[in-house]
């Protein structure tokens, strides 16, 4: 299933931390956000969506073009917008159904 992970913001409320890098590289564990959420979403999915925004590069540069096998596609939202700007810029990918989960949440499993 595709999974579809916004993560483009800045996370304002989190600098000075953020002031050089998005709030989704923030480590929380000796990991990044984003990485918690790809693992979290990792029995389901088949690829991941991830929106990016405020530097956004750094991003793909962390994790490429894919996580643990499964591959990653990005997809910009240059401005913030707000969240249903950042879902509708993945209209020319989403093919069908899929599960969406913000790139700013850390789950812990059983």
């Amino acid at each position: 299933m595709q999974t579809v992970v916004p993560a483009a913001g800045r996370g304002s409320r989190l600098r000075p931390i953020t002031d050089d890098r998005p709030k989704a590289l923030v480590e929380i564990r000796g990991r990044p956000l984003l990485a918690h959420v790809f693992e979290a979403l990792s029995p389901v999915a088949s690829e991941y969506i991830v929106i990016i925004g405020y530097l956004g590069e750094q991003i793909r540069d962390r994790f490429g073009s894919a996580y643990d096998g499964t591959p990653i596609t990005y997809v910009e939202q240059p401005e913030r917008a707000g969240l249903a700007d950042a879902m509708r810029r993945t209209n020319s990918v989403v093919e069908t159904d899929f599960v969406q989960l913000n790139g700013d949440n850390v789950l812990r499993g059983n």
